[in-house]
């Protein structure tokens, strides 16, 4: 509350020095305290003069001043205290200087850029998680492989993406209108057309960045907090330069900025409200209009055009931007910017390779010596086929050379990181290559992977699946990608699906699929469209027995058809099953080429010796004495009288077990004794597993010896075989070290995408 102070006997010059030095302690509280004086005098002429002095510290003591002034000097001259004096507070209406600095500072407006920009980020990230998916699963790549152009592709995912933008875009418009905002009402068609520009803009925009990433989850927070904060930091920092008037760097940033969608659609509205402001203030009367032209206010009647604070500029920008945009998104996909470093030419010289094994020189030999019809009139012939990553410098494949014949299954075998991925990423078109280089029935890969591809199905190694359609969906959708008749896709999906089994699930969603079954779409999807060759990348991973042999008889009767097949498995069952020839990788390199016989025979090592020992060798056998029996061993001996007696069944179980432990001594020391070179790779409960490593050991003489012993060493059964697949497999594996890949050190390389 604020006190009364009477100060009656002071003059006007002694009244002011009172206040100041009354203030000098406390100048805050003081003047909060005292807001309003009073002071009446004669002036010089005689004439009365009131003044009336008030504290700034409140919002309204002005007003409250001069109304208590008044009501006092009211009271005084009528000596009554039925009269009042009511006084109002109204601010006095700006002038045109003052209205246009208010439109050009106006935080509502530049609030609602802000917002704008951050939901124009979230809308424009949210189409790159497809994008990235299709990519990272190889859904894309499984798509070009069967015959989609990639103009095609990215025009097709625009229009269904543009399509899709324009419901909440059209959702914003609605809002707008429903708020019935002013600075807004009269230019609707230019914040459709600026939302319409936007959709355009932004999608190639988002498209272009998605090739840099390849989680969809990481693309989309980054790509929306990136966008998000580089449009509010460039719409802060125009702000705020345009405060200061400087004009100069104000056009400069303005321009530069309005190359990312993002800034200039929220740009364009604020543009279309600071118009609105700026004409109807300079409009009202024909001194404001005076006024604007002397301070170069500036406004439109069009707000579409190209002089600010028109739209005009924007719009272009943006259209450009989707032009621009869209071109680097089909440049990059063709692989346009991939430059290749020529450091050692590709020749077509055989050159012996010191330390290569003999079947590997002759298979590259032959490589090298065919002719262009011969290339023509194979399925696939690779020469030199080399890939080195830069970044890394590791060479992943290294030199690969081999032919396959039509109606040919060829194997590639290898641990993983042996290559055998990357060499069907490059012989499918999704990787580059550094050197040497592919035909596929006379089209060289490099020049002519289009035709390439028309010619290939493809399985990679993990399903590439749209995990939204169903099983019968994603064939027909292949089928028509392969270019079968429309009349024939139900026919041709059909009988794929019987192939495979897949009956019971084409009409549920892929992504609900176990994993074998998504491997039998993955293949179905491979076969559609009669491919003459077929890449399968481990088709039977996850596969139980039962679908894996029913996958095997769909690929004999496939090569039964005269089509070849590239085959990559760790089952060793499986290639012994399929392949008629293949290879063993370590390293990026072929260690060894040819049919599974040919491989067994020259890198097995001896022979395998599976044998069952009875644990009660018979008294008699075929009607003889068996020579091998001894009661005093196999009987046993009777319990002493100071020995506890054994539990009922418990002495014929012990016998039997110490019979069996005699009888599997007795043929170790007849195998060491009459096979040199054996040794115990297995033993339980009776079953030995021996290995023999002698090339002068001949199969008469094992089967002889065995058959001769058989009965008097208790043996119930035996085999004897070659070295099996599987060890010959896991001799050369044992030298795969993937952080000891040949290091390439300025040799042909090519930048990856």
């Amino acid at each position: 509350m604020s006190q009364l102070y009477n100060a009656s006997q002071l003059t006007h010059p002694e009244f002011q020095e009172y206040i100041m030095e009354e203030a000098t302690n406390d100048v805050s509280t003081y003047f909060k305290e005292r807001v309003v004086a009073m002071a009446t005098h004669l002036s010089l002429t005689n004439e009365t003069i009131h003044k009336v002095w008030y504290s700034n510290q409140g919002w309204h003591t002005l007003p409250s001043a001069l109304s208590a002034s008044s009501n006092i000097l009211l009271r005084y001259y009528t000596n009554s205290t039925g009269y009042k004096i009511t006084a109002n507070n109204h601010p006095l209406p700006r002038n045109t200087i003052e209205k246009t600095v208010k439109t050009q500072q106006n935080t509502d407006v530049f609030f609602l850029m802000i917002f704008i920009a951050m939901a124009a980020s979230f809308v424009a990230a949210s189409f790159v998680t497809f994008i990235v998916t299709e990519k990272t699963s190889k859904a894309k790549h499984i798509q070009f492989v069967s015959g989609v152009d990639s103009v095609v592709y990215w025009s097709a995912t625009f229009c269904w993406d543009f399509i899709n933008y324009l419901v909440p875009a059209t959702l914003i418009f609605i809002l707008i209108c429903a708020f019935d905002l002013d600075y807004f009402n009269d230019d609707l068609g230019a914040v459709c057309l600026s939302l319409i520009m936007f959709g355009l803009s932004v999608l190639p925009f988002v498209y272009l960045l998605s090739f840099a990433f390849t989680s969809a989850v990481i693309a989309y927070a980054v790509i929306a907090l990136l966008l998000m904060i580089i449009s509010l930091a460039m719409i802060i920092a125009v702000f705020i330069v345009n405060l200061l008037n400087e004009d100069d760097i104000f056009v400069i940033m303005h321009h530069i900025f309005l190359l990312f969608p993002t800034y200039a659609f929220p740009q364009a509205l604020f543009d279309i409200t600071m118009n609105y402001n700026n004409r109807k203030t300079c409009l009202s009367s024909a001194r404001a209009q005076l006024t604007c032209v002397s301070r170069s206010t500036e406004y439109v009647d069009n707000v579409v055009t190209w002089s600010r604070p028109g739209i005009g500029v924007h719009c272009f920008y943006m259209f450009m931007e989707f032009v621009v945009y869209s071109l680097l998104v089909f440049l990059i996909e063709e692989g346009f910017f991939i430059r290749y470093v020529i450091g050692r030419p590709v020749t077509n010289a055989f050159v012996a390779k010191e330390g290569e094994d003999s079947d590997v020189q002759q298979e590259r030999q032959k490589v090298f010596d065919l002719t262009e019809d011969e290339i023509a009139d194979k399925s696939l012939v690779v020469k030199d086929l080399t890939k080195v990553y830069r970044t890394t410098g590791m060479t992943a494949v290294d030199h690969l050379n081999f032919a396959i014949p039509k109606a040919e299954c060829f194997g590639l075998l290898g641990v993983n990181g042996a290559g055998k991925t990357t060499t069907f990423g490059m012989l499918t078109g999704e990787l580059g290559i550094s050197d040497g280089t592919a035909y596929m029935y006379g089209y060289n890969i490099q020049t002519n992977i289009k035709q390439v591809q028309q010619r290939l199905g493809y399985c990679p190694q993990f399903d590439a699946l749209v995990e939204t359609l169903t099983g019968r969906e994603m064939l027909r959708m292949f089928a028509r990608l392969r270019g079968i008749p429309s009349y024939m896709i139900e026919e041709v999906v059909k009988s794929v699906v019987d192939q495979l089994n897949l009956a019971n699930w084409a009409d549920k969603l892929c992504g609900t699929y176990s994993g074998g079954n998504k491997r039998k779409l993955s293949t179905a999807m491979a076969l559609v469209g009669d491919p003459p060759i077929v890449f399968l990348d481990e088709p039977t991973s996850g596969m139980d027995p039962t679908s894996r042999r029913f996958l095997w008889n769909t690929l004999s009767a496939l090569l039964n058809s005269g089509r070849s097949i590239v085959l990559t498995s760790h089952s060793m069952e499986e290639c012994e099953a399929l392949c008629t020839r293949l290879v063993i990788m370590v390293n990026g390199q072929l260690k060894c080429i040819g049919s599974i016989q040919h491989l067994k025979s020259r890198f097995g090592q001896g022979y395998t010796v599976m044998m069952k020992i009875s644990s009660q060798p018979p008294q008699q056998q075929n009607g003889h004495t068996n020579p091998g029996y001894d009661s005093t061993i196999y009987d046993g001996a009777q319990p002493s009288n100071n020995q506890l007696a054994p539990p009922p069944g418990s002495l014929a179980k012990s016998s039997s077990m110490q019979n069996l432990a005699l009888a599997t001594n007795t043929v170790k020391e007849f195998m060491n004794k009459h096979f040199e070179g054996a040794y115990l790779i297995e033993e339980r409960q009776g079953l030995l597993q021996y290995q023999i490593i002698n090339n002068e050991l001949r199969w008469s003489q094992m089967f002889g010896t065995l058959e001769e012993n058989a009965s008097s060493l208790g043996i119930i059964d035996y085999s004897v075989s070659q070295t099996s697949l599987e060890q010959v497999f896991i001799n050369f594996a044992k030298f795969q070290h993937a952080e000891e890949r040949i290091v390439n050190k300025g040799c042909c390389s090519c930048a990856c995408f």
